[in-house]
C-alpha cells in the first residue's frame, strides 16, 4: 500500500525552481543519455508542495531518459492564464501506443514499451498521477508514436485557491 501525504499551506514557488531540482536529481542519467534539456518561459509561481512537484517532474524527466532516441531533447515551457499555470514537458522519445496511452497511469501498468525496457515498473505515473490530485494539479499525456510525448501540468493559482478556500488546507 502506499500512502501519498502532501501538505499545501499556501505555499508558492517558481516553476523554474522545480524544473531545475527535477534536472539536477537526473543530471547523470540526462548526461549519460546525451540528453539536452531545453527550458522557457518558467519564471511563473505556482501553488504547490514543492517536494511533490520535483518528484512528479522528475517521474517524467526519467521516462524521458529511458524512453528515449537518439539526441534526446526535454523541453519545459509554461504559460500562465487566469485561474491556472501550465507547465508543458515534451520530448522527441519513442512516444506512447494509442492503445497504452489511457492506461498510462494505471497502477503497475507498463504497457508495449514497458515490455521492451527492463526498468519499467508501472508505478511512476501511477504515483504522479495520485500526487498530482492531492494537489489540485491536472496531469495529462499526449503522444505520437515514434515522435515524442507531451506531459501537461495544470496547477490552479494561488488567487484561485483562496477563491475556493483552499490555500490553508493540508492535503491527505
Amino acid at each position: 500500500a502506499y500512502e501519498i501525504g502532501v501538505r499545501l499551506v499556501g505555499s508558492e514557488m517558481c516553476i523554474r525552481d522545480r524544473v531545475y531540482a527535477a534536472l539536477k536529481t537526473y543530471s547523470k542519467p540526462l548526461i549519460q543519455a546525451g540528453g539536452k534539456p531545453v527550458l522557457k518561459e518558467l519564471d511563473i509561481p505556482v501553488a504547490a508542495d514543492s517536494k511533490s512537484c520535483t518528484f512528479v517532474i522528475g517521474q517524467i524527466l526519467s521516462n524521458a531518459i529511458k524512453y528515449r532516441k537518439d539526441n534526446l531533447q526535454v523541453e519545459f515551457s509554461a504559460r500562465a492564464e487566469k485561474n491556472t499555470v501550465s507547465l508543458f514537458i515534451s520530448d522527441n522519445g519513442i512516444g506512447i501506443s494509442a492503445a497504452d496511452l489511457p492506461r498510462v497511469f494505471d497502477k503497475g501498468f507498463t504497457g508495449e514499451n514497458g515490455r521492451r525496457y527492463s526498468k519499467s515498473t508501472g508505478i511512476g505515473l501511477y504515483l504522479s498521477q495520485r500526487l498530482c490530485r492531492k494537489m489540485n494539479i491536472s496531469l495529462s499525456i499526449s503522444s505520437v508514436p515514434g515522435q515524442g510525448t507531451t506531459v501537461t501540468m495544470v496547477f490552479p493559482t494561488e488567487s484561485y485557491l483562496q477563491a475556493a478556500g483552499l490555500s490553508s488546507l493540508a492535503f491527505f
